[in-house]
């Protein structure tokens, strides 16, 4: 931190004025995650820790907040059980590298798998005891039912006995979900107080809910209470529920609390549905939450929320993530972001951030196309938005700043991810900015960090001060870091005011005869980055410094040359660290430039005699000069060196009074006469010029008071005639105004005339078209019947055609049956025949052969005719209905566009009595479309008439409603899955 920033701040009164700008912290472009203030690794291999972190709260009530991270893979007490880590805040901050075995404090999951530490969130004081409380999701935990139900611990803050290893079955209360795989605890997040009573309040998410339909999703929302908590309570005993929408939603994917978002004293909360495809396919909802004194019910649709967020495109996922973000522009109402990760605006699966500014009042639904502010991940495949968070007022200037995750981003290294900050300003937000301008960023320290990640859990905390410095830090987790062991995770913790020891024991000597101020110091106390050296600030007033050298860190001396005499200096050193900070702290000194003339030991300031020469400062004219001491004639030159001592123009040598100017004052005096005398000749020579000009002025005066009269008759005679052009003038005006007044009555009464005959015409021209209409409805409806007759019709023909092969079959079975009887009866004959063969019996055999083909090729010419017959009436049947459906498109046409007429007629209309225009202005009426239309219309109908059958009847056959098939919904697509699958642990689960 460049000590500009804050030196107005910490030091004292005579310090406070240096001229910098201000104490706001400087954002840097891209921040290594390397070089920030501290880091906390992962206790053991595949434990995950930096799945979700938080830092905006007090848990222990000492007014530093706390540091909680979780690693939800952790097998200290089974495994992949989990574990949670807690750190509590203090003003020195905390080391790079520091090992969660370390941790003030620990908790660990009940059971084996259940992921305790998935999702947490210090949810502020929801008992009013004055500490804030700490909320943590277990969500494959099956206390309550047989598989992934969830469940959800709250441990209520405390001053002290905190414990490492502590079993969650100790918590203050907990929550299961209703249902098995329901999954409550994916998300939680504190709320603020929704109902304004004085207690925080917080949120749980269930993405797999099936309480509305499958997968749809539920949040629950539990309010704060002094009293009353309790182990093992069952969700459906919630304060309030809320369910998604539709199939496969997964609302509850996130939770967050989102402050006061409309300013009515109540604060509210987001529930995110990224799968929702309401919109588009899968473009995802946002939900907005309004608290409210009371009213909550359980089992609440979603779609009856305050206001509604649709994502722009399908596939965008918005929703993914949400958070509240503080109040960014300063207008007193807080504001949200939306993450859309899988967005392709800027590039494929870049992914977009949205910004919603919060006011009085928002629309019951909004697509993100309409957002106040929108943020794009730089290239392909980023997916900013996974994460996004509030980080508080990171840089001081009184507006909040936001987080923004791109996880798969490659600035740094291959997917080692990047976090953006984007900072609070009352102006200037627009939609589409590329995430490229933020004014501060985070990069990943290693390939496959992915900081931002947000598939699983909350990885990005801001708005709590850990180290008490007044200002808010930025916390980021990596799940995947491997810095220390293998997947065991890495959370680090940025401190943007934080700053390294003052150097000590600075003293400051003074040089007399090379005119130097020599500073020395000492080394600063030890500090979690290296120490790269001290910069050195002077001042001449004890107000404004300036910086006049930077020493290495092991250069703990300056010499400063560039001094006057008697003049007071104000120095401060400060130690300045690897990252570039500075410290609050300084060291001060304040010497004067002081000289010794004689010698003596005794400085000039402190010396009574400073050159030694016997004669005091105070009588001594050369008090600096040991051969001098006395001035008689007080003209710069001492009487030891002077020629004429008491500078009476008679030399010391030719003076007998060397030391008494009185012999030359006589020539003085005898001079001052002479030049008095010369200066009366002149003022003589003034006087009489002066005579002279009195009487010029005289004179002139005269000649000024006859202009004056002239110039007034001149103007007096002017005005006179102005007074009558304008007179004749103003009467001629207002004649012309009569006249021209005349002929607009005129055109107004022609106007008038010609507006009550057109609308006239067009009311002419509106009835006759009412009457086509209902004319051309009518000859619609005939046809509607007649298409329904010949349905009818065919109908009965197909019955009767099944009917008539019905029997016809049976008939053809009977006779087969016949036949074989016959066959066999023949088959018997043959054989007899057989058995005695001659010429007659092979003739009889013959005649039998040509009987069984007859009746063969007879039944087949019989099938034969049936079927053709069945053909020609269909393919009639069919002709009369594609007829009758050409007819009906074509009067379906016609009245189109009788009916466009009819409202281009009435726009006529509304023109001209709103208007009042003249009827030559006016849009003339397609009348010769409208006849044209009449002539076809009526030619229509007739042919509709005429194509009935000569003589047949007209038969109106009431129509039944189509019967439809009821709508087929496919299934909605399964959630979109990780870009990066989580690889299993060594030797546990990973995803049941």
């Amino acid at each position: 931190m460049r000590f500009e920033s804050w030196v107005g701040m910490f030091l004292l009164a005579p310090l406070a004025a240096l001229p910098f700008d201000g104490h706001a912290w400087e954002p840097k472009p891209k921040i290594d995650l390397s070089r920030v203030h501290a880091s906390f690794w992962g206790d053991t291999s595949y434990e995950y820790s930096g799945w979700a972190v938080s830092d905006d709260g007090d848990l222990n009530g000492d007014g530093y907040d706390d540091i909680v991270i979780g690693a939800p893979l952790n097998s200290r007490s089974h495994s992949n059980a989990g574990q949670i880590y807690l750190f509590f805040g203090r003003p020195t901050g905390f080391r790079m590298d520091l090992d969660c075995a370390n941790a003030d404090a620990s908790f660990v999951g009940e059971e084996t798998g259940d992921w305790a530490g998935s999702a947490l969130d210090i949810a502020g004081d929801v008992n009013g005891d004055g500490y804030d409380d700490l909320v943590i999701g277990a969500r494959y935990n099956s206390d309550a039912h047989s598989y992934n139900s969830g469940q959800v611990y709250l441990v209520l803050g405390k001053s002290s006995g905190w414990t490492s290893g502590a079993d969650l079955s100790a918590a203050s209360a907990s929550f299961l979900g209703e249902e098995a795989y329901d999954e409550a605890g994916y998300s939680v997040s504190g709320a603020g107080d929704v109902n304004n009573d004085g207690y925080d309040d917080f949120v749980i998410g269930a993405r797999y809910s099936d309480d509305f339909t499958t997968n749809a999703g539920q949040a629950y929302l539990i309010l704060g209470k002094s009293s009353g908590w309790s182990m093992n309570t069952d969700l459906s005993s919630a304060s309030a529920s809320f369910r998604g929408e539709g199939m496969w939603d997964e609302a509850g994917y996130s939770v967050s609390g989102a402050g006061d978002v409309n300013r009515d004293g109540y604060d509210d909360f987001l529930v995110g549905a990224p799968w929702n495809g309401e919109a588009h396919g899968i473009a995802g909802q946002v939900y907005l939450i309004l608290g409210r004194a009371s009213g909550w019910g359980m089992d609440v649709s979603l779609g009856l929320s305050s206001a509604t967020f649709w994502g722009e495109n399908g596939g965008d996922a918005a929703g993914y993530s949400v958070g509240g973000v503080g109040d960014i522009d300063a207008d007193g109402y807080d504001d949200i972001l939306i993450g859309a990760p899988y967005n392709d605006d800027a590039h494929a699966s870049a992914g977009q951030a949205y910004l919603i500014l919060g006011r009085p009042s928002l629309p019951a639904t909004t697509d993100l196309s309409a957002a106040d502010g929108s943020f794009l991940g730089e290239v392909a495949s980023d997916n900013a938005g996974q994460n996004v968070a509030g980080a508080g007022d990171v840089n001081g200037d009184g507006y909040d700043d936001f987080l923004i995750g791109a996880p798969f981003n490659d600035d740094a290294h291959s997917n080692a991810g990047q976090v953006y900050l984007v900072l609070g300003s009352a102006t200037g937000w627009a939609m589409n900015r590329d995430l490229s301008t933020a004014e501060c960023s985070f990069l990943g320290e290693n390939s496959g960090d992915m900081i931002g990640y947000g598939y699983y859990g909350r990885q990005l905390g801001g708005g709590g001060d850990v180290n008490g410095d007044g200002h808010a830090d930025v916390l980021i987790g990596s799940m995947w870091n491997s810095e220390a062991h293998a997947n065991a995770g890495q959370t680090w913790l940025f401190m943007p005011f934080a700053a390294p020891p003052a150097p000590r024991g600075l003293a400051a000597t003074l040089a007399p005869t090379m005119k130097y101020i020599n500073l020395t110091w000492d080394a600063a106390a030890s500090w979690n980055a290296p120490i790269t050296g001290y910069r050195v600030y002077r001042s001449t007033d004890g107000t404004h410094y300036t910086d006049v050298a930077f020493r290495g860190a092991s250069d703990r001396t300056y010499s400063d040359s560039n001094l006057t005499y008697g003049r007071t200096y104000h120095y401060i050193v400060i130690t300045v660290d690897g990252n570039g900070d500075e410290s609050f702290a300084t060291s001060s000194v304040s010497l004067v430039c002081d000289r010794d003339t004689d010698s003596d030991g005794i400085g000039d300031l402190a010396d009574w005699d400073d050159d030694g020469d016997g004669v005091v400062d105070g009588s001594d004219a050369f008090p600096l000069n040991s051969a001098e001491w006395l001035d008689t004639d007080l003209d710069g030159t001492g009487n030891n060196a002077d020629t004429d001592d008491d500078n009476d123009g008679v030399p010391d040598a030719s003076d007998a009074r060397p030391l008494d100017p009185i012999n030359g004052l006589w020539d003085d005096v005898r001079f001052v006469n002479a030049t008095l005398r010369s200066v009366q000749t002149t003022v003589n020579g003034v006087q009489a010029l002066l005579s002279v000009m009195n009487a010029n002025l005289t004179t002139l005066s005269g000649s000024l008071d006859a202009v004056n009269a002239s110039l007034t008759r001149t103007l007096r005679d002017l005005n006179a005639t102005l007074r009558t052009d304008i007179s004749g003038a103003t009467s001629t005006l207002r004649a012309d105004i009569d006249t021209v007044w005349d002929l607009l009555s005129q055109v107004s009464d022609d106007l008038d005339g010609m507006n009550a005959s057109l609308s006239k015409d067009l009311s002419d021209v509106e009835s006759r078209l009412a009457a086509d209409i209902a004319l051309l409805s009518a000859a619609l409806d005939a046809v509607n019947a007649s298409l329904q007759g010949e349905l009818a019709a065919m109908d009965a023909d197909i019955a009767a055609f099944r009917q008539m092969m019905k029997e016809n079959l049976t008939t053809v079975y009977g006779r087969l049956d016949r036949q074989d009887a016959n066959q066999s009866r023949d088959m018997a004959r043959i054989e007899a025949i057989l058995d005695g063969m001659n010429d007659t019996s092979l003739a009889g055999m013959k005649n039998l052969l040509d009987e069984l083909r007859t009746r063969t090729d007879l039944l087949d010419a019989n099938l034969s005719s049936k079927v053709l017959e069945f053909r020609d009436t269909t393919m009639q049947r069919f002709q009369n209905i594609s007829t009758k459906m050409a007819t009906m498109d074509s009067m379906n046409s016609l009245s189109t566009e009788v009916k466009y007429v009819q409202g281009q007629a009435r726009d006529i209309r509304k023109e001209q009595e709103s208007t009042g225009k003249k009827v030559g202005d006016l849009a003339p009426p397609a009348w010769g479309a409208m006849v044209i239309i009449i002539i076809v219309l009526v030619l229509a109908i007739l042919l509709l008439l005429g194509s009935r059958k000569k003589g047949e009847a007209a038969q109106v056959v009431e129509m039944e409603p189509p019967r439809q098939a009821p709508p087929t919904h496919p299934p909605p697509p399964p959630p979109m899955p990780p870009m990066r699958p989580l690889p299993p642990p060594e030797g546990g689960k990973f995803e049941p």
